[in-house]
């Protein structure tokens, strides 16, 4: 059974300007304008709501998974997202997706994507000395250094955390709920020890005073049993 890796953010006294300054350098939108506003109203494929005001912190989840496993998603809802500190869960995939027939883009379009990504960081992202980012470097392997450069479904998946964002922020401006004490970002595949991840938080809340982080898991394997 892998367990994989998470995201956490801490939401207290966050700033989007920083992410707002990278964008720009992007350039204009793979889509028009009209077609982005219609995204922001489209729900995910999975949503799951519960009462958290008696716990101790409030998390919001959002979880990537895809059409040919949905079950993973509901597997998650079920066990260990049903914890009382998260109030919502928010599964995506390919349905939310702006591009429906992106996974059958063809291996040299994939190498454009996978580039234009890889030089994105390597502007941003530079030492002093011009050294590359580890993203830069490394964009597009996962676990065990495996390449998934020329996987369509894992490079147009990658996509699905912006749209994801992109829904997310109109949720939270458009004062559909409030924004929450943190926010996960996980894999339809991971699996989060809440008890253990409630602790650790408080831990790092103690730690930060105040200041808005973020916190990452890690990947191995455990038993098949």
């Amino acid at each position: 059974m892998k367990l994989a890796h998470s995201i956490l953010f801490g939401t207290t006294a966050f700033s989007i300007a920083s992410a707002s300054k990278s964008a720009s350098k992007l350039g204009s939108f793979v889509i028009d304008e009209t077609s982005l506003k219609a995204l922001l109203l489209e729900p995910p494929s999975f949503i799951s709501q519960t009462d958290s005001s008696s716990a101790a912190l409030s998390t919001d989840v959002i979880s990537f998974g895809s059409t040919t496993r949905l079950d993973y998603l509901t597997a998650q809802i079920k066990t260990w997202a049903s914890h009382t500190s998260i109030r919502h869960f928010w599964g995506f995939s390919e349905l939310q997706d702006y591009e429906p027939e992106c996974t059958s883009t063809p291996r040299n379009k994939l190498d454009e994507f996978v580039e234009t990504c890889r030089k994105f960081h390597r502007t941003i992202q530079q030492d002093e000395n011009g050294a590359e980012s580890f993203f830069a470097q490394y964009y597009g392997f996962t676990e065990g250094n495996r390449d998934r450069t020329d996987d369509a479904g894992w490079v147009c998946a990658q996509r699905r955390v912006g749209r994801a964002f992109g829904w997310l922020h109109s949720q939270y401006a458009g004062g559909e709920t409030s924004i929450p004490d943190y926010l996960a970002l996980v894999d339809d595949d991971t699996y989060m020890d809440m008890v253990a991840v409630v602790r650790s938080l408080q831990h790092e809340e103690k730690e930060w005073k105040g200041a808005a982080f973020a916190s990452g898991g890690c990947v191995f394997q455990g038993s098949e049993e």
